[in-house]
């Protein structure tokens, strides 16, 4: 009778095999479900920060356009009130609602004329902007030549003949330029800021009054420290600059009434936002100011150092 109840105490304090079997599939399901309601809230919260990023970059684009904007006709009015000091360069600072801009006003006579520019000009452009060798560039200027309908370069210049392009005539705008045969995305960067195009702008030859240094760089053949003595020149009011290290068949004094404008704004999220118009000053404008913005370039996003 002792041996009996010995047994069943100690056969009612066993368990099967198969309760522990199930009790462990059970936690191993659990733990599964967990991890896998974790990895999805995780998930859902990236997906979440990355919308609200997305939010916010969209509206920090639309606020840096209105910005951007708003700065072209403060460009406009300054150019209407500073008259003689609009011919040459310069930088205007303005505070918009909550945002510093600064608008770089550059007169069409201190850049290159993609449709009119001698040659040996837009060949010298891409040696000294873009850091080309000499029968590249040359051949990239008898492309531009050819592509505008000029005949402004005729003579045998012993490489093979370019191939007329299917669209031919004038550049509307610098943005056209990429469309050329052999002007990389690389080149074109390197060389687009120096250059206008426009069909109501006829200059064959740069001011030196008006350009800026890597404009004067391209006219000097690349010769900085001679650019530096004409800036400085040029800063003084008695006088006219020194351009003797210019090429002076690239050179001409002539007043502008059109202009480009540089807007730059930065964001505290560390973008920074850069917008160009092009202004002109005809007294044919129509509108209700007295300057006309006949383009305005798309809205570009840089980061800051």
């Amino acid at each position: 009778m002792h041996h009996l109840n010995a047994f069943r105490g100690s056969r009612g304090r066993c368990r099967p095999a198969g309760v522990h079997a199930q009790g462990g599939l059970a936690l191993v399901a659990v733990l599964w479900i967990t991890a896998a309601l974790a990895i999805l809230v995780m998930s859902l919260s990236e997906t979440t920060r990355t919308d609200t990023r997305v939010v916010q970059v969209y509206k920090e684009r639309v606020i840096a356009r209105s910005v951007a904007d708003g700065a072209v006709q403060v460009g406009g009015r300054w150019l209407m009130l500073n008259g003689a000091e609009a011919q040459r360069p310069a930088t205007v600072t303005a505070a918009i609602g909550e945002h510093d801009v600064e608008i770089d006003i550059t007169p069409v006579t201190g850049l290159i004329d993609l449709n009119h520019a001698k040659p040996a000009l837009l060949e010298q452009v891409f040696v000294v902007a873009a850091g080309l060798p000499a029968p590249q560039a040359g051949r990239l200027a008898e492309r531009i030549v050819v592509w505008r309908g000029q005949d402004e370069m005729t003579e045998d210049v012993g490489w093979p003949p370019v191939a007329r392009p299917p669209r031919r005539g004038p550049f509307y705008t610098v943005e056209d330029l990429r469309q050329v045969p052999g002007v990389t995305p690389a080149i074109y960067d390197r060389v687009s800021r120096l250059l206008v195009a426009h069909w109501s702008v006829y200059r064959s030859v740069v001011s030196p009054v008006a350009a800026r240094r890597d404009v004067l760089l391209v006219l000097s053949g690349g010769d900085p420290a001679g650019v530096d003595r004409l800036i400085a020149g040029r800063a003084e009011e008695a006088g006219e600059p020194d351009t003797s290290m210019l090429n002076g068949e690239f050179i001409g004094r002539q007043g502008a009434s059109a202009f480009r404008l540089d807007v730059r704004l930065a964001f505290p999220s560390g973008r920074e936002y850069r917008r160009t118009a092009w202004v002109n000053l005809s007294p044919r404008s129509r509108g209700v100011t007295p300057w006309h913005v006949w383009q305005v370039e798309p809205l570009r996003s840089v980061a800051r150092d």
